[in-house]
């Protein structure tokens, strides 16, 4: 509460200001002055959202505390502002109209801030000290094979393979660390050699490695290092944990092919890495995307991931995902 009241004024600080601009130009308003309130709290949700962002990208970063900063400095501004707007309509005589309008100032941008922020950051927040599971083997059936993969956002690519014919399960999670630093805050520092990554049970009677790489070198941009668009870090890195050498050599062979195709215009950078341990991400990763995707990230971010998946491969996608097309 006291964060977002601290965005709030921030955002009013911005409205505010572009109000005494303008009045400038105009003269004061002698009624409700509308043009402040407004832009208030659209300052307000963009703080929020941004915030929200910042949140999404690892808790107390940088940017978020940037953001509180400005909050905190935006606050007493906003205090100055709204009593001088609130002061003037005094001084004419309209008390209702002041108090109506610093309450609402304050209380809507609160509101309206809080909004943004959780329809932008993850609906459900990690705990202090969730309880990863370090697993080998994802399934027990002796007559599934595993893949392990890092392609960014672990939403992205655990929505991808979900829809994939041949697929049992896909589970969220953290390979290429330790057991101590295998949560979302910590990972989310980028200092815990952990990438988020996907751990997929498949029948190879239906769908073999190959095919499964051909899919996760769609679903992603190998050739960017330590990041996926907006997801930068070494968290976010293309990485290929194999389990076998066959895998590793399968691994190697199509790396070469993309590369020696040019299919990108820069090489690629996936690792290939032996795998060593899978840690079971916070439960409200899981199923992320079927879950949330109207979460502004989902549908920015994710939803064109398992668009693209649906248009390229039509034949392969499971009967229960093709309403989707």
């Amino acid at each position: 509460m006291i964060l977002n009241l601290l965005i709030a004024m921030s955002g009013g600080a911005i409205g505010t200001g572009l109000r005494f601009m303008v009045s400038q130009f105009m003269g004061p308003s002698s009624g409700f002055p509308w043009s402040t309130f407004v832009v208030n709290l659209l300052g307000s949700a963009a703080l929020g959202a941004l915030l929200g962002g910042a949140e999404r990208s690892g808790g107390w970063s940088t940017t978020t505390i940037i953001f509180f900063g400005t909050g905190i400095c935006g606050g007493f501004t906003t205090f100055s502002a709204v009593s001088a707007e609130s002061f003037h309509l005094l001084h004419l005589g309209q008390y209702t109209m002041a108090l109506t309008y610093s309450a609402l100032t304050l209380v809507g941008g609160i509101l309206v801030s809080a909004a943004a922020w959780f329809a932008v950051a993850p609906q459900t927040q990690p705990q202090d000290h969730p309880v990863t599971t370090s697993v080998r083997e994802v399934s027990m059936d002796s007559t599934l094979h595993t893949a392990t993969v890092a392609g960014g956002c672990f939403w992205c690519v655990e929505a991808v393979f979900q829809r994939l014919e041949g697929v049992d399960t896909v589970i969220s999670g953290y390979s290429g660390g330790t057991e101590e630093t295998a949560d979302y805050k910590t990972v989310c520092t980028g200092t815990t050699k952990h990438a988020e990554a996907c751990q997929i049970s498949y029948n190879p009677a239906v769908i073999s490695y190959e095919e499964i790489l051909q899919v996760f070198f769609t679903a992603h941009d190998p050739t960017t290092l330590n990041r996926q668009g907006n997801d930068v870090g070494p968290q976010y890195r293309s990485a290929i944990f194999y389990h076998s050498d066959e895998q590793r050599s399968i691994a190697e062979a199509y790396i070469r092919q993309l590369n020696d195709a040019q299919i990108w215009p820069d090489p690629i950078v996936t690792e290939v890495v032996p795998f060593e341990a899978f840690y079971v991400a916070e439960d409200y990763h899981q199923n992320y995307f079927n879950q949330n995707g109207g979460q502004p990230y989902c549908a920015f971010v994710v939803q064109p991931k398992v668009e693209k998946f649906m248009k390229n491969f039509k034949e392969r996608i499971k009967e229960s995902y093709r309403t989707d097309e």
